[in-house]
């Protein structure tokens, strides 16, 4: 994958070796998926966004508030 190409929630599936519906969970904190899966799922999010960024040092992950819960967020504020 280029690093300018986007990242989609089916790359990151693809990646982990999830389906796409587990990738949502674990992007929008729900129920249901194993600390292991989210653990990988994560770190494939994390290696995506540092492709994207690699040239933008600390410009890895966002964190944005909503609902008073932080919730992860892929490069650009596009989720995944």
């Amino acid at each position: 994958m280029e690093p300018s190409s986007r990242v989609t929630i089916r790359d990151v599936a693809a990646r982990a070796g999830v389906s796409v519906a587990t990738v949502s969970k674990v992007i929008n904190r729900r129920y249901g998926v194993a600390a292991g899966t989210s653990a990988r799922v994560q770190a494939v999010i994390d290696e995506f966004v540092g492709r994207q960024h690699s040239g933008a040092p600390g410009a890895r992950g966002t964190q944005t508030q909503s609902g008073g819960a932080g919730e992860r967020v892929l490069g650009g504020g596009a989720r995944a």
